[in-house]
């Protein structure tokens, strides 16, 4: 049986699985449950490829898999014990992020609405680093301005969408622009 089974990277449309390298192994199966069954997505034929991404997935959805070694002995293939796991993707990003407005001192940003988002953090790249600089506490406001920029300087900004559900916070990927004022 493989260990250290995990979801390595969460996107809004993939998964990469993960799991630690089995020294017997010649390589290792990937199978999905999809439609009613369980279909082999990949098959590695070392047994150093230890992650295996899974694209063209729905955003916010369950997915499960399971994963096993096999050794090839001759003319005979031998597998290990299946090991699942459930993973989900994350919400949809904010599409149509853009700048809506500009002057020699302020941007206005305006984004399409994201159904699933409780609300949006909005980032700006400066000094070197990204720093939030605004956090909407709906799924109503889809514009923002940004003001005190210098003249003829191009930023770069950034948005995630989130969702609360309880105690958990659930983030998108970041959707980005450029703007020149």
């Amino acid at each position: 049986e493989l260990t250290g089974v995990k979801v390595k990277t969460q996107g809004s449309t993939s998964l990469t699985l993960a799991w630690d390298k089995n020294a017997s192994a010649s390589g290792y199966v990937v199978e999905q449950y999809k439609g009613g069954k369980w279909t082999q997505i990949a098959k590695t034929s070392s047994n150093a490829t230890v992650t295996y991404t899974v694209n063209g997935l729905k955003a916010d959805t369950t997915y499960t898999f399971r994963i096993k070694g096999y050794v090839v002995s001759g003319t005979t293939e031998y597998s290990g014990e299946y090991t699942r796991l459930a993973a989900k993707t994350r919400i949809a990003k904010v599409a149509s992020f853009r700048a809506t407005g500009t002057t020699t001192s302020a941007v206005e940003l305006s984004w399409n609405k994201n159904d699933k988002a409780t609300g949006y953090i909005i980032e700006i790249y400066r000094g070197g680093k990204w720093t939030a600089i605004a956090t909407t506490k709906n799924n109503t406001t889809l514009r923002f301005t940004m003001k005190g920029l210098a003249r003829n300087t191009t930023y770069s900004f950034r948005i995630k969408a989130f969702r609360k559900t309880g105690s958990t916070t659930e983030f998108s990927e970041y959707a980005s622009v450029k703007v020149k004022t």
